[in-house]
């Protein structure tokens, strides 16, 4: 049997130390996610401290991400994203140092997490620019497939280690984990090829980088393209509302009509979903990404109304599955179409207004939803949410902007397309 035309992309060099730095990081991130509220807690901070700790980590990345952004597309990436892992495994190190030596009370974990969002600011946007500089465009959708399953599989893993770990040594020293995950994350890094696209794009004509300029130009380039302002903008929507409605109103109206285990059920039926997403785009390979987006991110709305506890325990699995699914496939081809279509000296500030929507609007999504849910109640707030995701998302492929994008053929380059403005002098070329 001959193996799959993806797993060629093993044979480079520059995308296996890509693929493997980006999977331990991420398993050893999700460890954190679990490890470090148990840590706390063992330590008997009470939830007052659990979120001071968890705002420090967040609220430095929503204020840098968009230098970020610049920093990504204007210093050298993968040194970049070296000194990003080693400052975040150093924040987790020391952090699982302090608590499980108990001195020094909340405060250093309170700075040493707020370095930690400062490092992450950068490490998002430099990965986004990094992908495309080590892969083909044409084979950019198979290289994010492998990664979404390296990735989901790491996060599937990731808690069940973090149990077992506290178990045996305790959750401080399974924080620890999370720092050795971004050491050996950064020693994948240093071993990556040199990269004379990544240096002829970052250099800026042995000019230096200028933040408020280097900001301006990637807002001009961002808002010059419509299908890309538009989409972020419906993430956004999305982050505000569907999202936090599937956690807010989901933990307590499934544990009150199928009983509390039942959740743990449906978030295992996610990991599930979200891990043949990549196995899914191994062999799919939509003409119109973005309008495939559109649509696969309507898989939400089944889980939506199981909430309601009338497809039972059964129903609600499969339903929590395809919306992982759903969202997982589409994340991913997002992510690959930017990458194609974005040109590389661009890719990171775009991707770093990308993810600001996820990391400003999703808490106060959160709040807006527990609001909804106090006003007029968990039906008719998720009757809301589910109409305006169906609406937004049938509109959205109707629109000539998102219908233009085509993905091309394997092993072809994608055409250089026109921004929606005229070109501007002090406006880069947005697009290939």
């Amino acid at each position: 049997m001959n193996a799959h035309p993806a797993l060629a992309l093993l044979r480079l060099p520059g995308y296996r130390a890509y693929l493997f730095g980006a999977t331990v990081s991420a398993f050893g991130t999700r460890m954190a996610q679990v490890a470090l509220p148990l840590a706390l807690l063992a330590d008997h901070h009470g939830a007052a401290d659990l979120g001071l700790v968890m705002g420090a980590a967040v609220v430095p990345k929503a204020l840098l991400l968009l230098i970020g952004g610049v920093a990504g597309d204007r210093l050298n990436r993968r040194r970049l994203l070296v000194s990003t892992d080693l400052l975040m495994g150093l924040a987790q190190a020391l952090t699982a140092l302090v608590l499980a030596t108990g001195a020094g009370g909340i405060w250093p974990v309170v700075g040493l997490q707020l370095l930690y969002g400062c490092a992450s600011a950068f490490s998002g946007p430099a990965l986004a620019g990094l992908m495309p500089e080590l892969v083909a465009p044409a084979r950019l959708q198979e290289a994010n497939a492998l990664l979404r399953t390296a990735v989901s599989t790491a996060q599937i893993i990731g808690p069940a280690a973090v149990g077992l770990a506290a178990l045996l040594t305790g959750p401080a020293l399974a924080l620890a984990a999370d720092a050795v995950s971004f050491g050996l994350s950064a020693l994948a890094f240093t071993r990556m090829p040199a990269l004379p696209r990544v240096a002829e794009a970052v250099a800026g004509g042995g000019r230096p980088a200028r933040i408020w300029p280097e900001l301006r130009a990637g807002w001009s380039a961002f808002t010059a393209t419509s299908w890309i302002w538009i989409m972020v903008g419906s993430f956004a929507v999305y982050q505000a509302t569907v999202l936090p409605a599937l956690w807010v109103i989901g933990p307590p109206s499934v544990g009150r009509t199928l009983g509390a285990a039942a959740w743990a059920t449906v978030l295992t039926a996610r990991s599930l979903g979200s891990l043949l997403a990549g196995l899914t785009l191994l062999r799919w390979r939509p003409t119109r990404p973005i309008v495939a987006v559109c649509f696969l991110v309507l898989l939400d709305v089944p889980m939506l109304i199981a909430l309601t506890g009338r497809l039972g325990l059964v129903g609600l699995a499969i339903t929590g599955a395809l919306s992982a699914l759903g969202v997982s496939v589409a994340d991913t081809l997002w992510e690959s179409t930017l990458q194609r279509e974005v040109a590389p000296d661009l890719i990171s500030r775009i991707s770093s207004y990308d993810l600001m929507g996820s990391v400003l609007l999703a808490p106060a999504g959160f709040a807006l939803i527990a609001g909804a849910v106090g006003a007029v109640g968990e039906g008719t707030t998720l009757l809301a949410v589910l109409v305006l995701h169906v609406v937004i998302h049938l509109v959205l492929p109707c629109l000539g902007a998102i219908r233009r994008i085509r993905q091309a053929p394997a092993g072809a380059e994608p055409a250089r397309a026109a921004t929606d403005a005229p070109p501007h002098p002090e406006t880069p070329e947005v697009v290939r």
